[in-house]
């Protein structure tokens, strides 16, 4: 009989409102870099937890204020539902509980990072980063000599001929002739 912890292998799902917008830009880039939003949160949520954990606690002032905010205008708000481990939202739970932020706050301000970045450090999002690199992976990556990729794949006649010459120093010999 094998044992299985319920809290580390069972999921839970958890319901979230966002910005309409930020939801949809995280479905649009999610679904067309071929990756699953829940696999990507329940993979990256307690990396952003660690970041959490590090925050000084609210003031109970600042949570009403903070509250109000979240529970501002619904109609510009997407429900969203998503699946996740049950140990990464417990924790998640706790900590909010603990530094009196909302969760649907906390998470809406991880998913604005994910598709915006942070303009104000000069940061692009990390999913429009992913995007733009699997579009043209080789964008930031030319050589310091200046040329694109496959230069090394262009051989002029005259690099043939300096070729042809070194064999037959060399080697007494001259490379196969072909058209």
């Amino acid at each position: 009989m094998v044992l299985v912890d319920e809290q580390t292998t069972s999921k839970t799902r958890i319901t979230v409102f966002l910005a309409a917008k930020d939801a949809k830009l995280f479905a649009e880039l999610t679904s067309g870099l071929g990756i699953s939003r829940d696999t990507l949160l329940n993979q990256t949520l307690p990396a952003e937890l660690d970041y959490l954990a590090g925050v000084p606690a609210n003031s109970e002032k600042a949570l009403a204020y903070l509250r109000a905010r979240v529970s501002g205008d619904r109609e510009d708000k997407a429900r969203i539902n998503i699946t996740l481990s049950r140990k990464t939202a417990l924790r998640m739970n706790r900590l909010c509980e603990q530094k009196r932020v909302p969760r649907d706050l906390f998470i809406a301000s991880y998913v604005d990072f994910l598709v915006h970045g942070d303009p104000e450090e000069n940061c692009i999002g990390p999913l429009t980063k992913v995007r733009e690199m699997l579009r043209n992976p080789r964008h930031e990556y030319y050589s310091s000599a200046g040329h694109g990729p496959y230069q090394d794949l262009h051989i002029p006649d005259e690099a043939l001929t300096s070729l042809d010459n070194l064999l037959v120093e060399l080697f007494g010999t001259q490379r196969s002739k072909q058209q």
